[in-house]
């Protein structure tokens, strides 16, 4: 046993005023003179006995009451096998992700969990704070007050481990005291189970459930936009939810403008579509919105389009060009025939991709045209003739700097092998095909390289569409109805036409915070020029790459805020590209069992478990005993001297 205040027992010495009051006689008697004593004297005996004893255990019980009272004023306490919050590290997790946005029993979950931090937590105790985006590394929450009141939410995701990464950092020059590691959060990307097994004596694991008291949520999932009839587009929405709901409202607003409404019943975690049509423009921006009293990030979708803008496609060769046309439509690429030995390099440079489509024979104009066209950035597909020239292909391969091709292989060979991996083919099939009904070629030219990457190859192993070089593909055998059946495949749909997409980034309706995201420009900057994105709250300098005759933006980190953003260059709009949030974030019922059965503390608020951490090292007091002793004995003093005659 331990006392608070040990200085208080110096007290005790006023034992000492009872025991002399008790001792010495303080009172005078007179003397009173019978002419009987002898029954006086009997009375006498009786009543000094059973004064002695009432004296003694008045003494006692007053000796006691002090004693006690001293006692509890010097606060006793049974020392912790803890350490106190200040000769401990804490680590507090705090999520800001787009699900605390949902509302607790006090409102709001993140800015309830905020207030209970900064009126609950010690504010001169140095901590490391860490929220999905952020962290605030050893400081006390009186230095970051204003940057926790101003905290937003986030679509960045923080998994467990990332978590437990992050506090071994922070405990790792921490060894010798208690580390306390508090988990402020809703739970819905991770649970209790995740933290089970790596609870320690070093680590405190405890943590406070944000519970919502709404467990419904209506979110726009996504939205695309088609070719509908009579010069109309056709946008339609997929609205999805957790419970069964009636009659959403949905408005669809274009360039800020009410262009359509609608609304929809929904069953029980099921999606539903709706749909709006518009006049056919070449620029389109706007955004729909559903009204739902859930979480309201996922209200709203904005999207963007530029139909104006087409890949441009230049095909030179000798070969038949129809199956190029059906894959490659007007609605979405620029189709340009040249005739090789007439082609004008101004108008190869501003293709965007180039098919040599079974080429014979390269002037030494062309040739050297078409290696400054892929220097710039732009792309090539080269497939190769039946009667190849080797030697003539080879030069055009090492100006390229590729490998090579050698002598041609007459014997018929199965296309069996599908990189599902590369990045052509990354979602073109939902999973890896079985069964599949596998093109053949009568001939072909090995392709020898040690980088190549190969997209689609023959049963024994060679390329037959290979990716030797960056935005360079080649196709080793020729594509004539006499030499193989690709032309009738599946595969060949899905190969052309994402070799043409990788060629030129056309602008999507909408892109997703959070993610690497590239976009084309087709646009010439000149040397000192630079593209920013702007919107009426933010602009900042994207990471560009200039090329042949466009420029590559890409977006990862920035923007944060979902919106409509305008690529500027010297105050003029060139495009607006739109940017949403993941809709991954939902609310869903936590199971209580996973708390229950789980080994770490739990408490059902962040005040709760603020105010046990406080405590954390101080032991277990037990003062009030005191006091209750003593006001029992001097309520035993009372009965003494009442009762006891």
């Amino acid at each position: 046993m331990l006392f608070r205040q040990p200085g208080i027992l110096y007290f005790l010495i006023l034992l000492v005023i009872p025991i002399v009051v008790h001792l010495f006689k303080l009172r005078k008697f007179q003397k009173e003179y019978f002419t009987n004593v002898e029954l006086l004297k009997q009375i006498q005996q009786q009543t000094r006995k059973s004064s002695v004893l009432k004296k003694w255990l008045t003494l006692a019980m007053r000796l006691l009451a002090l004693g006690c009272i001293i006692f509890a004023f010097a606060q006793p306490y049974f020392p912790s096998a803890e350490k106190s919050l200040n000769d401990s590290k804490t680590f507090i997790y705090l999520d800001n992700s787009f699900s605390m946005q949902a509302l607790g029993k006090n409102g709001p979950l993140l800015p309830r969990a905020v207030q209970d931090l900064l009126s609950d937590f010690p504010q001169d105790i140095p901590v490391t704070l860490q929220t999905n985006d952020q962290t605030f590394q050893n400081i006390t929450l009186e230095n970051i007050k204003n940057e926790l009141l101003e905290l937003t939410y986030t679509n960045q995701p923080f998994s467990a481990k990332e978590l437990m990464l992050k506090a071994n950092q922070v405990f790792s020059n921490h060894t010798a005291g208690q580390n306390n590691l508090l988990i402020i959060s809703d739970f819905q990307n991770f649970s209790p189970a995740d933290f089970d097994s790596i609870n320690s004596v070093e680590l405190k694991i405890r943590y406070a459930i944000q519970q919502s008291i709404n467990q419904t949520n209506v979110s726009i999932d996504s939205l695309r936009i088609q070719n509908g009839e009579n010069e109309n587009l056709k946008i339609k929405v997929w609205i999805k939810s957790k419970a069964a709901v009636k009659d959403i409202p949905v408005s669809l607003f274009v360039d800020k403008v009410l262009a359509g409404k609608s609304s929809l019943t929904i069953e029980e975690n099921k999606t539903e579509t709706t749909e709006f049509t518009i006049p056919k423009k070449d620029i389109i921006n706007g955004f729909v919105q559903i009204e739902d009293n859930g979480l309201y990030f996922d209200n709203r979708l904005y999207f963007a389009n530029d139909y104006s803008k087409k890949i441009k496609i230049g095909v030179l060769g000798d070969a038949d060009t129809n199956f190029l046309k059906k894959i490659y439509t007007a609605d979405e690429f620029d189709l340009n025939f040249f005739a090789p030995e007439k082609a004008d390099f101004t108008d190869l440079m501003a293709q965007n991709l180039i098919v040599l489509n079974e080429l014979n024979a390269f002037t030494s104009g062309l040739l050297e045209s078409l290696v400054k066209f892929h220097q710039n950035g732009g792309s090539l597909l080269v497939i190769l003739p039946e009667n190849t020239d080797i030697n003539v292909y080879n030069l055009f391969f090492r100006n390229l700097n590729l490998g090579n091709i050698s002598k041609k292989i007459e014997t018929e060979k199965r296309i069996t092998g599908i990189n599902f991996s590369h990045p052509l083919f990354d979602d073109v099939f939902e999973k890896s095909i079985q069964n599949f009904d596998y093109p053949k070629v009568a001939f072909y030219y090995p392709f020898n390289s040690s980088t190549s990457a190969k997209i689609l190859s023959f049963e024994n192993g060679d390329a037959f569409f290979a990716n030797p070089e960056t935005n360079i593909y080649l196709i080793t055998a020729s594509l004539q109805t006499a030499n193989s059946n690709f032309k009738n495949s599946p595969l060949i749909v899905p190969s052309f036409y994402k070799v043409a997409q990788q060629s030129f980034s056309i602008q999507k309706p909408y892109y997703l915070l959070g993610k690497t995201n590239t976009i084309d420009v087709e646009l010439n900057l000149d040397k000192d020029e630079v593209l920013t994105l702007k919107n009426t709250d933010s602009d900042y300098i994207p990471l560009q790459n200039r090329q042949n005759n466009k420029v590559s933006l890409t977006f990862d980190e920035f923007p944060k805020i979902a919106g409509l953003y305008d690529v500027v260059l010297k105050d003029k709009a060139i495009k607006t590209i739109a940017f949403n949030d993941d809709r991954k974030e939902n609310v869903r019922a936590l199971n209580n069992n996973l708390f229950q059965n789980s080994p770490l503390e739990s408490y059902d608020s962040t005040t709760e478990l603020l105010s046990e951490l406080k405590s954390q090292g101080e032991g277990k007091p037990f003062w009030k005993w005191f006091v209750i002793f003593a006001l029992l004995f001097l309520v035993a003093e009372t009965l003494i001297l009442k009762y006891i005659p």
